[in-house]
């Protein structure tokens, strides 16, 4: 295959315009988050270069930076699991009807793989930091919390459970 290096299969230096503003900032004694967090939003302020920007000159492409949510955070959002559970940020369409809709997708497909939602929670966004094209477009944002099956030390099964069931959910119909 062009383009491939024998001694890393998965690298092939046709995609290597594919990382252009990626960026990863981690602390490894987990102490420091606050000091992590500055570092990386430091460095998205520094993406600007990318011209990632509507023509508005006010909307941007939703960069952004991940953090790990702390387990005092999990249990606001999803009052009542036992152990961790995994969390899904979902990007839902704006519309009652619609919205209802997808969340009735993603409940189907979460009980297909044996899983169950636990707490929806509807994500607070002030749409008033938003430019104008985003803002005519911005959908409605929550979060899904699933809780673990069996014990928190095998919990790695609900994972792939829940793997699976994002999986389907792309081709799901609207």
């Amino acid at each position: 295959m062009a383009g491939t290096d024998r001694t890393y299969p998965l690298y092939d230096s046709r995609f290597e315009h594919d990382a252009c503003g990626v960026g990863f900032v981690a602390a490894t004694d987990a102490v420091d988050r606050h000091r992590v967090l500055r570092l990386a939003l430091l460095g998205l302020a520094n993406l600007g270069h990318r011209g990632a920007f509507a023509a508005d000159g006010e909307s941007s492409d939703g960069a952004g930076v991940a953090l790990p949510l702390e387990f005092p955070l999990l249990r606001r959002i999803a009052p009542g699991a036992r152990g961790r559970p995994a969390v899904a940020m979902l990007f839902l369409p704006a519309k009652a009807v619609s919205n209802a809709a997808a969340r009735r997708i993603v409940e189907a497909a979460v009980a297909a793989e044996g899983l169950e939602v636990g707490q929806w929670r509807d994500v607070p966004v002030d749409v008033g930091q938003l430019g104008s094209e985003a803002r005519a477009s911005v959908p409605a944002i929550a979060q899904v919390a699933v809780p673990r099956v069996g014990a928190p030390s095998t919990s790695s099964d609900g994972c792939c459970s829940l793997a699976a069931g994002w999986r389907w959910l792309p081709r799901a119909p609207a």
